[in-house]
């Protein structure tokens, strides 16, 4: 029995010291965490970058008496009299108002954004800062002035330049917008004269050169006239004014007789667009909307040479006596437009207010249908008209010379209307003593388009219009046009 009760005894001592053990663990771990949180909740004075900047000039633009920028291009001045700016030994020269604004800006805001060394004179050599670099001199209406070098590009991931202001050892960092904006050759700065241009006044576009075509508006639509005439989309060509309307130019190079054409691809062209403008009426208004005075203008052509390329994205371009830069984004369907998008898919497009006859051949039968509208008259003896005040009409329709149901021929062309032609046929001729198995001939607007259908394999016809064949159409789509 003594054994059983010192046993017991020796239980609860170590029960007690598991106890105060887990106290003094607990104890310690809320220590712990109370430092930590006190560490990540106290401010940490880790220092700040010395701001290395140095601002040398900050004038209004209006106290630049003149400004000399020597480049890899040539030097240039420009003066400032009573508030107008001339080129020196230019004083025709017309400048671009947002490039003489940069070259202003950037000569009465001189700053850096950082100073990276104090160097001897020799060394600045190594920084692209001796002969042959960009140097601007400034001459303020004070009578003060001062001159700067922008030398070579600095190798880190923000393009920035090397820079310093004679007179100064900093060697320090200048932003890449001033060093393209000094890096401009004169002509640059050249105010470039955009076509203004309204699609809806070109009646005729035609190219030379790469890829010729020609097209040209008509009574009922846009037809290509070269190298084979055919009907084009409205849709298509509709995008093509729009673009044209969107002509815009880059950059001024020179006169065309001060500048080598054959060495910027100019003569003989790489390729050149011309565009009939039709006459118009040119309409002057007050500040209420009301027309003062009109004038009539006449018509008159637009040509656009291209040259070579500049890169990947500009190109030369001669336009009214000024060669220019062009690029791609605004002007490159100078250069790419074709015209195997622009032709008609749809060949049956006449709308019913236009068609007056329509002659139909098929299975060894003829027909001729007739088409006349007729005003709608009410009860008062006034033409019903729609929303818009546009008198309705009624179409009457006959057949042969014999009045036929309006509905059912309607019907029947609302499905000639839906024969798309959209797969091209490459090297396709139809033979010369070939027939074919379905002829429509349409009349508008003094106007006659035949479309003509020949077997092309089991499953399909090529589609000739007006004798040219592009495309072709299922058979199972000609099916289903059945003429009453």
């Amino acid at each position: 029995m003594p054994v059983r009760k010192r046993k017991i005894r020796a239980e609860k001592k170590t029960r007690r010291l598991v106890w105060i053990t887990l106290v003094c663990a607990c104890i310690a771990a809320a220590g712990v965490l109370y430092g930590v949180n006190q560490r990540e909740n106290a401010v940490v004075d880790l220092g700040r970058n010395e701001d290395t900047s140095v601002t040398y000039q900050y004038r209004d633009m209006s106290e630049v008496a003149a400004v000399t920028v020597e480049n890899e291009t040539g030097s240039y001045t420009i003066t400032q009299q009573n508030g107008a700016y001339a080129l020196e030994g230019r004083p025709d020269f017309v400048f671009s108002d947002t490039l003489l604004d940069a070259v202003l800006s950037a000569s009465t805001l001189i700053v850096t954004e950082e100073t990276l060394l104090t160097l001897p004179e020799d060394e600045f050599k190594d920084y692209g800062l001796a002969l042959g670099s960009i140097r601007v001199s400034v001459t303020y209406t004070d009578g003060t002035g001062i001159a700067f070098r922008i030398g070579s590009l600095i190798p880190q991931e923000t393009p920035a330049y090397y820079f310093r202001v004679e007179g100064d050892n900093r060697l320090g960092v200048i932003s890449q917008d001033v060093q393209e904006t000094f890096s401009l050759s004169v002509n640059a700065l050249h105010r470039v004269t955009d076509p203004a241009i309204k699609g809806d006044l070109i009646d005729r576009i035609a190219f030379t050169g790469e890829n010729p075509f020609a097209m040209e508006r008509r009574s009922d639509g846009w037809y290509l006239t070269a190298p084979f005439e055919y009907p084009l989309s409205t849709a298509a060509v509709n995008t093509v004014l729009k673009n044209l309307e969107g002509l815009r130019f880059s950059q001024y190079v020179s006169r065309a007789e001060n500048a080598d054409l054959a060495a910027l691809g100019l003569s003989p062209a790489r390729r050149e667009m011309t565009l009939d403008i039709a006459p118009s009426i040119l309409t002057g208004y007050d500040e209420n909307g009301q027309a003062l005075a009109s004038q009539a203008l006449e018509g008159y052509r637009l040509t656009f040479t291209c040259g070579d390329d500049i890169g990947d994205i500009l190109f030369y371009c001669l336009y009214r006596g000024d060669v220019v830069k062009a690029t791609r984004f605004s002007s490159g369907l100078m250069l790419t437009q074709s015209y195997e998008k622009l032709l008609l898919t749809q060949p049956v497009n006449i709308p019913t207010n236009l068609l007056t006859r329509l002659e139909w051949e098929a299975n060894g039968q003829r027909a001729a249908y007739d088409v006349t509208l007729h005003e709608r008259v009410m009860q008062n003896g006034r033409f019903e008209t729609d929303e818009s005040g546009n008198i309705l009409y009624d179409v009457q329709v006959t057949k042969n010379g014999e009045s036929l149901d309006a509905d059912a021929f309607l019907l029947a062309y609302a499905r000639l209307t839906d024969l798309k032609t959209t797969e091209a046929l490459v090297d396709f001729a139809v033979p010369e003593d070939a027939q074919p198995d379905a002829a429509v001939r349409l009349y508008f607007n003094d106007s006659v388009r035949e479309i003509a259908f020949y077997p092309c394999d089991a499953l399909h016809f090529a589609v000739s219009v007006n004798g040219v064949v592009r495309y072709y159409v299922s058979r199972d789509a000609l099916d289903h046009v059945n003429m009453p």
